[in-house]
């Protein structure tokens, strides 16, 4: 071959396309900007209406966690779905295909092959896929997929009040989303799991993102039904326990819805007498109350 040869090649070569221009295919993701959410539910309800989502189970539902001490706190809104992963272990456990990335990396499902097996529900760390209830097969966000097709977006994207809710192609640095995802700080769900998730966080909480650092606050108050028997003399169910029964220092009062009748005892709890009416204490003494006033008073007598 001669240097001339040798120069036409190397100047044909000169004219190879660079990495940087050839273009990559599209990857959907998508950005929740959780410093914008206002908890509305305006997704959950537009995700329901748009894929006809059955009462009882959601594609997307909003998450709320209450933050800080008094006078500064606050509560944190989590949007939670189907993380859409770059590596799904859903569909790797779905024994049927049924459950498949696309080559846009979207996670769908095809609901012709599912067989309801749930094992894309236990293969998927972020409790995102459910059993629909009527056709009994397994669903989850596709990221409205069959709009995308069309040019259009998603449900959730459109009805949000704040724009709290971006969907763009990854691989394009003009979208919104890839200049979030590239530029700024966000976060992603359970990374130590591998999934590799397209669904970024933008501002938010630890609390919101990893259940197990919301912790039960201190006090014995958290929850009102178990206070039965500890706030003596407070109102536990809309009428003042002394109202409702015999009160007594640390005892538990109990009434009859049908008799109104009430009975007391003393750190212990009561039970009645349905064929009486009369309610009888641990000490074995029954104890019976006036119906026209349900204010209770002991009988002494069986």
């Amino acid at each position: 071959m001669t240097a001339g040869g040798r120069a036409e090649r190397l100047d044909s070569s000169s004219h190879m396309p660079t990495p940087a221009a050839i273009p990559l295919p599209v990857k959907w993701a998508k950005v929740l900007d959780q410093t914008r959410c206002i908890g509305c539910h305006a997704c959950s309800t537009a995700c329901k209406s748009e894929n006809d989502v059955p009462l009882s189970v959601h594609r997307t539902y909003v998450k709320n966690v209450d933050i800080g001490v008094f006078p500064t706190a606050r509560r944190a809104f989590q949007v939670t779905r189907c993380n859409q992963c770059e590596n799904p272990p859903c569909a790797t456990a779905c024994p049927t295909s049924a459950m498949f990335q696309r080559k846009d990396g979207i996670v769908d499902f095809d609901k012709d092959w599912c067989i309801g097996c749930k094992a894309c529900i236990a293969a998927c760390p972020y409790d995102a896929i459910f059993i629909n209830p009527e056709d009994h097969t397994a669903e989850k966000c596709n990221m409205c997929a069959h709009r995308l097709e069309v040019g259009l977006e998603p449900a959730c994207v459109v009805v949000c009040p704040t724009q709290a809710i971006l969907v763009g192609d990854m691989n394009d640095p003009a979208s919104k989303v890839a200049g979030i995802i590239n530029r700024e700080v966000v976060a992603v769900r359970r990374p130590e799991k591998d999934t590799r998730p397209k669904l970024f966080y933008k501002g938010a909480h630890a609390a919101t993102l990893d259940p197990l650092a919301a912790r039960r606050p201190t006090g014995g108050i958290f929850m009102w039904g178990e206070q039965v028997g500890r706030l003596t003399g407070k109102v536990t169910s809309g009428v003042a326990s002394e109202r409702r029964g015999v009160a007594s220092t640390g005892s538990r009062t109990a009434v009859d819805s049908a008799t109104g009748r009430g009975v007391a005892s003393t750190g212990s709890p009561t039970a009645f007498d349905s064929a009486t009416g009369r309610g009888v204490a641990s000490t074995g003494s029954p104890t019976d109350s006036r119906s026209a006033t349900g204010f209770g008073s002991a009988t002494g007598s069986g």
